[in-house]
């Protein structure tokens, strides 16, 4: 993805980057640093690429597996200082669409230049549908990479 340099592949790349470190620092021993760094680093992957807040599962997992056997609540106020930073991350966003766009929840997408068979199932369906879903598992999880034998591969 990084050869191509298109900010789409770049965006794609600096979120694995995120979550990566994010990764890195949950799997560290938990403490108040490495918790607020990981939920940095989770944060900024979120906010790279959205879809990315489903990964808070494994690092929370890794998380509790990091604590061996300490009680709940021990475990719950883990998580609470590794999501600080996604909240003030998404207080700022909130703050950020209203400045733009005069509503919270509003974050542009309505903007946005999109590909024509995309634009149709936009109008029809929304951003947020299950419709997107039998294509998007089909393409992300079943499908193979397509090889070219020119540059960028």
């Amino acid at each position: 993805m990084s050869l191509s340099g298109d900010v789409w592949f770049v965006s794609q790349v600096s979120a694995q980057t995120w979550l990566l470190l994010s990764l890195i620092f949950s799997l560290q021993k938990p403490v108040l640093k490495n918790l607020l760094i990981s939920g940095i680093f989770f944060s900024l992957a979120c906010y790279t690429r959205n879809n990315l807040i489903f990964s808070f599962i494994p690092l929370a997992l890794f998380i509790y597996l990091s604590l061996k056997e300490k009680p709940w609540k021990v475990y719950f106020r883990q998580i609470f200082i590794f999501l600080i930073p996604f909240i003030l991350f998404s207080f700022l966003n909130l703050i950020y669409n209203y400045k733009r766009f005069g509503n919270v929840l509003d974050n542009g997408i309505s903007y946005h230049l999109m590909a024509g068979y995309f634009a149709d199932a936009y109008s029809k369906f929304g951003y947020f549908s299950r419709y997107y879903f039998k294509s998007n598992i089909i393409s992300e999880v079943f499908s193979l990479p397509v090889l070219i034998s020119n540059y960028p591969f």
